[in-house]
C-alpha cells in the first residue's frame, strides 16, 4: 500500500489511515444486524 501512495505523490501516513479505514468498514459490511457473519468463517 506504500508503494502505490509514493507513486500517487500520497502521504504513507495518510494511506495507512484509509487502509485501516477501508478494514473497519469491511468488517462492518460483513456483519448483519443480528451480529451473524454474512459469510460463515472458514476452518
Amino acid at each position: 500500500m506504500a508503494a502505490l501512495a509514493q507513486r500517487a505523490g500520497m502521504s504513507t501516513t495518510r494511506v495507512d489511515g484509509f487502509a485501516a479505514l477501508l478494514r473497519q468498514l469491511k468488517g462492518v459490511m460483513e456483519t448483519l444486524p443480528d451480529g451473524r457473519p454474512l459469510q460463515p468463517k472458514g476452518p
